[in-house]
């Protein structure tokens, strides 16, 4: 989506460039209206993060995936389970019941942007088995899978509640990622001139995110 978005700018520019007339460009019309996608930058490390561990399902949001990045399972279900990867390593769970084994690894995020895919690989922890004994070892690793979304400048904070509102209803992973690409979120600059955001969730007023945040 981000290379078409991309395209689109490239597209519009040679537009541009070709409505010119003696004294240079022409003014565009006054009814013009422009998609604030086109006329903000984009943070393009901002993914929906999705995985597996153990058999249970995995999602996650971030807004940097080069700073940090989790995907979890419902945590109101056992079992449920967790990937986390920050700068200072990895990090794997699981939940069976009131039982939490735990393992960590050395992977921390790349640098080069969304990767399509992450192998995170752990190399100690142990497995809860709740006899009050020694915890088995458990080295678990688990493949990652990122789909890029559009998130404006500044929009990381609305961005970010209004994945876990979608996620929090039960929203699939794909949907997420196609109410990012397709809907997006709402800019308000004009609608709230005076609020200390320029973005917010398109299902909130300017009011309500700001109640929330």
């Amino acid at each position: 989506m981000i290379a078409s978005r991309t395209l689109v700018v490239a597209l519009i520019v040679v537009a541009l460039a070709g409505c010119t007339g003696p004294g240079g460009p022409a003014a565009p019309a006054d009814d013009v209206k422009i998609d604030p996608w086109l006329s903000d930058d984009l943070e393009l490390d901002a993914a929906v993060v999705t995985g597996d561990v153990m058999g249970v399902a995995l999602s996650g949001f971030t807004c940097d995936v080069t700073q940090s990045f989790s995907a979890n399972g419902d945590g109101d279900v056992r079992p449920t389970a967790g990937v986390t990867v920050t700068t200072t390593g990895s990090t794997i769970s699981y939940t069976e019941e009131s039982l939490t084994s735990t393992a960590l690894g050395s992977e921390v995020p790349p640098t080069g942007g969304v990767p399509a895919t992450m192998t995170i690989t752990t190399t100690r922890g142990y497995w809860d088995i709740g006899d009050g004994g020694a915890n088995t070892p458990w080295t678990p690793s688990t493949v990652l899978a990122f789909t890029e979304i559009p998130v404006p400048e500044e929009g990381c904070a609305a961005a970010d509640m209004w994945y876990f509102d979608m996620e929090d209803v039960g929203t699939d992973p794909a949907e997420i990622v196609r109410a990012f690409t397709e809907d997006g979120l709402r800019n308000v600059s004009k609608e709230c001139p005076d609020a200390w955001f320029i973005w917010a969730p398109p299902n909130l007023s300017c009011e309500e995110f700001d109640a929330r945040f």
